[in-house]
């Protein structure tokens, strides 16, 4: 299995829930899996809302750690929306409310305590001729710039907002989300081994900006290609190999 793959298979089985993905086209991939479970080890309380769900994995591994949480997983892809609604009733998680909108139109009274996002990324990349496989995958500077502008619109003063980028393209998108009044309060880098270039990153941010960003970073496998006891313990509480 590549680490930062799709799993390819119609469905993923996690310890406590499973995620069907035969009607989407972003599958369960080992970043949205990492990045699922780093967010549910953060202190989250009050409401949660997860932008574009796909699968509902995110808001899935979420739920499994925090029950009283309540989560709106927002999907405007119908076949998408119908897959998160079947993987959410079918593993019985009361706390998920899934919405099928459009969350640039999505209008709501709330204000979230925490927003999670892994947004669509390969802007510079050739399209396929799948507008399904489009939509998930490609968004452009100006989608980006809306999100931001969304975000900022459903969140409060002490929101904590947790984003799933690439690494090519987190240095601009900083400036982005700085110039719509989010500011990075932490920054994962994401490698497959120590010697690798990061391919992904881990943003937490909010309305407030500090005086430092913390930095680190997770390595997925040691180099004799076992996992190291840092990805190993994030998702002990998920993965059938753990």
């Amino acid at each position: 299995m590549s680490n930062f793959s799709s799993m390819s298979n119609t469905y993923f089985k996690f310890k406590q829930f499973t995620i069907h993905q035969d009607k989407c086209a972003m599958k369960v991939s080992t970043d949205a899996c990492l990045f699922g479970a780093w967010i549910a080890q953060q202190k989250l309380q009050g409401n949660l809302l997860d932008v574009g769900t796909g699968t509902g994995l995110l808001s899935c591994i979420i739920a499994q750690q925090h029950c009283t949480l309540m989560i709106d997983a927002i999907e405007r892809d119908t076949s998408s929306y119908e897959q998160a609604k079947e993987n959410i009733v079918k593993n019985s998680f009361t706390n998920i409310n899934i919405i099928y909108d459009d969350f640039f139109n999505y209008t709501t009274s709330k204000q979230y305590d925490a927003i999670v996002c892994n947004p669509p990324f390969y802007k510079n990349h050739l399209k396929s001729k799948q507008v399904q496989h489009n939509t998930a995958k490609h968004f452009d500077d100006a989608a980006f710039n809306s999100l931001f502008i969304k975000i900022y619109e459903l969140s409060n003063s002490n929101t904590s907002i947790y984003l799933l980028l690439s690494a090519e393209q987190y240095t601009a998108l900083i400036q982005l989300m700085r110039n719509n009044n989010l500011h990075v309060n932490e920054i994962i880098f994401i490698k497959h081994k120590t010697t690798h270039q990061a391919i992904r990153v881990f943003l937490k941010a909010s309305l407030t900006a500090s005086s430092t960003i913390n930095t680190s970073e997770i390595i997925i496998k040691n180099e004799d290609d076992s996992y190291t006891s840092i990805f190993s313990n994030l998702l002990q509480d998920y993965y059938l190999a753990f």
